[in-house]
């Protein structure tokens, strides 16, 4: 049934629907209202419209999460090699023999082959072990084995071929680098009290000795950064942050309110084709007598590779946990499209990334964004071994982990989505806020139970990690390859 009364109240033009309350503020953006937002008080702000559907009736992040976590059916590697695994029925009263068990075998994000069978009847509450004829010879790079449990027929509740239950292997296939000698390209070293710049054959790379950043960088005629790195500590905080006062402590520590001091930069010239720049900085908030200790230390190799290794080493009392620790940093507007191999295609985060699945995405950055009602951190993807923002005409830079790390791409700030309190309030940049982190605390239940879980809180402590950041062409060589060049 649909009703619509017009009103206007709290500073919104709104209407109830069947799906929410859809508002319209007095500049006219659209966006969905809560508690708070017509003059009601008292009122529990946004806590009946941060479930698991928005209020369009889209899924949200978690409701595809819960779905993975409760499916019927688990699968087990008793012996890859062998091709031999358990399956458990946890249904309570029906077998598995009304769905179709399917695989495939995919490499670097390609199916390589793939088969299908009833699935095995296996009686409910119970488990037996089972042959899935795959085969992996000739295979290279990064290979998955992936199982699902498809309705065979139509059901009163989804069409048949619906996905009931996945599971994935990682199959232990040797990938091969690709070496490349730096010192066959060399490079030539300037400074100044203000800037460091190395010129390779087809780059230059300034460094900022004031601020211990990238200046500019330009490859092949294309600027690839327009802001930082830096280090970053802070996340918008969720609902659960601020829920189970994270997000207080946090605060108190002066984590919203870090500045970066640059203590000292040296440059030294390692070999004709590799320069190092070494930079000490002491991150702290303005007035509290604390802080973390760090160094980049910025490998620019003559290939056109920057590896970048971060260390921090927490002064003083902090607070127990982080929000996140990571770089960050200002891409062009136009690197729209991003590609990446890892977890996705949607968020995920320490604990809640049971469905995330392990594959190559190509999405625009617009569609990473998650638009909780409201804004908060959002889009994240974890266990990512690369990832790539080019333009329309496929140049731009690709990040790869060191082994792996997490990655989140917005037309907003951190701050932009910390201000927030609707999505009508967000507006775009110019730039693109590109997070590469290390480690970020988990997500937890807070809103309406327990916190984040021991093994999932990133605990204040010392940092030592790496990423290699390399200009990229769609129109040279793949991801995987440039992924997978030993410097």
């Amino acid at each position: 049934m649909f009703y619509q009364y017009p009103r206007h109240m709290g500073g919104f033009i709104w209407e109830w629907v069947d799906h929410g309350i859809w508002a319209q503020d007095d500049d006219g953006k659209e966006c969905y209202a809560y508690g708070g937002d017509f003059g009601d008080f008292p009122n529990d702000g946004n806590f009946v419209c941060d479930g698991l559907i928005f209020p369009d009736r889209v899924p949200s992040p978690g409701l595809i999460e819960y779905k993975k976590v409760i499916e019927p059916v688990q699968v087990e590697a008793i012996d890859l090699d062998k091709a031999i695994f358990k399956l458990t029925n946890r249904y309570d009263f029906c077998g598995l023999d009304h769905l179709i068990m399917s695989w495939s075998v995919s490499a670097d994000g390609k199916v390589i082959s793939s088969g299908s069978a009833p699935a095995p009847k296996v009686a409910a509450k119970t488990s037996e072990q089972v042959t899935i004829p795959y085969s992996r010879d000739g295979l290279s790079g990064e290979c998955y084995l992936t199982i699902s449990f498809t309705l065979a027929s139509e059901q009163t509740w989804a069409q048949c071929g619906h996905e009931v239950a996945w599971t994935q292997f990682r199959l232990p296939v040797q990938t091969v680098a690709r070496p490349v000698c730096s010192d066959d390209f060399p490079l030539e070293v300037s400074e100044d009290v203000l800037s460091i710049t190395v010129t390779g054959p087809d780059f230059f790379f300034i460094f900022d000795r004031v601020y211990a950043k990238i200046e500019q960088w330009n490859a092949d005629g294309v600027d690839l950064i327009d802001d930082g790195p830096i280090l970053n500590f802070w996340r918008a905080t969720t609902d659960n942050d601020r829920a189970w006062d994270n997000a207080k402590a946090w605060r108190q520590s002066g984590l919203d309110a870090l500045q970066q001091r640059v203590d000292d930069v040296t440059c030294s010239i390692i070999s004709e084709g590799v320069v190092q720049i070494k930079a000490k900085t002491h991150i702290a908030p303005p007035i509290i007598d604390r802080s973390f200790e760090c160094e980049y230390t910025y490998t620019i190799h003559g290939s056109g590779h920057v590896k970048i290794d971060a260390s921090v080493i927490p002064h003083r009392e902090w607070c127990d946990t982080l929000p996140r620790v990571g770089l960050q940093m200002e891409l062009p507007w136009e690197f729209e499209r991003v590609s990446w191999f890892g977890r996705g295609p949607g968020e995920s985060y320490s604990d809640t990334k049971e469905a995330g699945r392990f594959g190559l995405y190509c999405d625009d950055v617009d569609d990473l964004y998650t638009p909780y009602i409201f804004p908060q951190e959002n889009g994240n993807r974890m266990d990512v071994s690369w990832v790539a923002l080019t333009d329309k005409r496929g140049q731009g830079i690709i990040a790869i982990g060191k082994p792996t790390i997490n990655f989140s791409a917005h037309r907003f700030t951190t701050m932009d989505f910390e201000n927030a309190r609707h999505t009508c309030d967000l507006e775009p940049r110019d730039f693109i806020t590109l997070n590469l982190d290390y480690r970020q605390n988990g997500i937890g239940s807070a809103s309406c139970g327990p916190g984040v879980l021991p093994e999932h809180q990133l605990r204040t402590g010392e940092f030592q990690f790496s990423v290699v950041l390399k200009p990229y062409s769609a129109d040279g060589m793949s991801a995987f390859e440039a992924s997978r060049e030993d410097i």
